[in-house]
C-alpha cells in the first residue's frame, strides 16, 4: 500500500483511522463510565485499534528508512526501533498517570489530539529522493533523460 499510495499518506490514513476506536472508547467512558461499557464494545475497540496500529507500524518504518543515509541505514534503523519501543513505554506510562489522576477518557481524548499533531507534521519529513530532487535546478533533467 505504501508503495502505491506513498508511505506518508498511508501512515497518515492509518494513524487518523486509529483515532476512531480511541475516540469511540473515550466517548463511551465519558457517557456511561468505564465499568458500564459493554465488554464487546471494549474488546472491539481494542482489537480494531491494534489492527490499525499494526498496519501503520510497518509502513512507518519505511518513512524512517527513507530518511536515513544508505551508508549507515542499519545502525540508524536499529536506533529508530529502540527509540520507538522506548517511546511506546513512555506513552503507556504517561497514559496510565493521566488516567489515574484525571480520568481515562481525558487520556484518550489527549491521545486523539496527539495523533492529529503527529499526522500534521508528516508533510515536513523529506526523504532521500525528495532531498535529492530539491537540490536539482528547476531546469535540470535527470541523468537518464539528458543523454
Amino acid at each position: 500500500m505504501g508503495d502505491k499510495s506513498g508511505v506518508k499518506k498511508v501512515v497518515a490514513f492509518f494513524f487518523t483511522l486509529g483515532a476512531v476506536p480511541t475516540l469511540f472508547l473515550a466517548i463511551q467512558i465519558s457517557t456511561v463510565g468505564l465499568s458500564a461499557i459493554p465488554i464487546a464494545h471494549f474488546y472491539a475497540a481494542i482489537m480494531l485499534h491494534g489492527l490499525i496500529y499494526g498496519m501503520a507500524f510497518g509502513v512507518q518504518a519505511a518513512i524512517f528508512m527513507g530518511l536515513t543515509s544508505p551508508t549507515v541505514a542499519a545502525t540508524q534503523f536499529t536506533a529508530y526501533m529502540a527509540l520507538t519501543n522506548l517511546s511506546i513505554v513512555i506513552a503507556n506510562y504517561w497514559q496510565g498517570q493521566v488516567a489515574g489522576r484525571i480520568n481515562y477518557s481525558v487520556a484518550l481524548y489527549i491521545d486523539c489530539a496527539l495523533i492529529i499533531l503527529a499526522v500534521s507534521l508528516l508533510p515536513f519529513l523529506n526523504d532521500r529522493e525528495e532531498r535529492i530532487a530539491s537540490d536539482l535546478p528547476p531546469t535540470a533533467l535527470p541523468a537518464s533523460e539528458s543523454a
